[in-house]
């Protein structure tokens, strides 16, 4: 692994250390429900753990890899469907009141999925399905998170 891998590692490190260190400042479970620490505390857990994992793999390894060519920028074309994904999570953020939490998910799912793969669209829809549903079950039922209802009132 390059020099940057092993610099980039060890800042996310660092940065997620921070934050696990103000998150377990909160309270993490409240009575029946999540508390509001519960969410920065497994999202800052998960950066060290993940950025943990790849500083001691760039450490370890024998290999260091040069730059790529065209440096760490994305080809034109990489450009293109990262803006589709800005675009669309965008898009999503603008249509969660107004739709509500499980269509608005659907649809952002759906359309980013069918962008990623358009060969298998019925089967990929399916699946925004099932992921619109098992959010909906995660968050509304199990944590009782309240989440917009939109057209669903």
């Amino acid at each position: 692994m390059s020099r940057v891998d092993r610099w980039f590692s060890l800042v996310l490190l660092l940065v997620g250390g921070t934050f696990l260190s103000q998150a377990l400042q909160l309270p993490f479970w409240r009575g029946t429900s999540p508390g509001t620490g519960m969410f920065p505390t497994l999202a800052s857990l998960t950066l060290v753990v993940v950025s943990g994992v790849a500083l001691v793999r760039s450490v370890v390894a024998r290999d260091a890899r040069p730059a790529p060519k065209g440096g760490y920028w994305p080809a034109r074309s990489g450009l293109r469907s990262q803006a589709y994904g800005l675009g669309s999570l965008i898009a999503y953020a603008l249509l969660l009141e107004p739709l509500g939490f499980v269509l608005s998910t659907f649809v952002f799912l759906s359309a980013l999925l069918v962008a990623l793969e358009p060969a298998k669209k019925i089967s990929l829809i399916g699946f925004a399905g099932l992921l619109s549903a098992g959010a909906y079950l995660f968050l509304v039922v199990l944590l009782k998170m309240p989440m917009p209802v939109g057209l669903f009132r």
